[in-house]
């Protein structure tokens, strides 16, 4: 285990996959959280800036240099800003890799999957 700030104490390696669970609630949002997480989860780990999507706009750009071009990545997000941080997501890394939402059990979409565009397709 590395402890750091995202993936900086990774250094310049590459990966074949990447799952991430990154802060992504809003500070608004804190009262609409249960208390269990409200008043017993770190702060850290819980909100992000820029309405929830600032740790997955800075993770999406590390991506860009840290997955090798056969990779894929699943990152957890906030349901009411799932097509946004999709969204955030393809802009980053652009043309080569396919980006689409994967849905939890309730139907909704909670993790940006991230692929080679070619392997999507098939």
């Amino acid at each position: 285990l590395l402890a750091g700030d995202l993936g900086s104490p990774l250094g310049a390696r590459r990966f074949d996959a990447v799952v991430a669970n990154p802060p992504y609630v809003a500070e608004a949002e804190a009262p609409e959280l249960a208390p269990e997480i409200r008043e017993h989860e770190p702060r850290l780990a819980l909100f992000s800036k820029e309405g929830g999507l600032a740790h997955s706009r800075r993770l999406a750009g590390w991506l860009g240099d840290h997955l090798v071009a056969t990779g894929c990545a699943a990152v957890e997000c906030a349901a009411q800003r799932a097509a946004a941080t999709r969204d955030l997501f393809a802009a980053a890394l652009g043309a080569p890799w396919s980006v689409r939402l994967a849905s939890d059990l309730a139907g909704r979409g909670r993790a940006v999957v991230v692929e080679p565009r070619s392997a999507a397709e098939d």
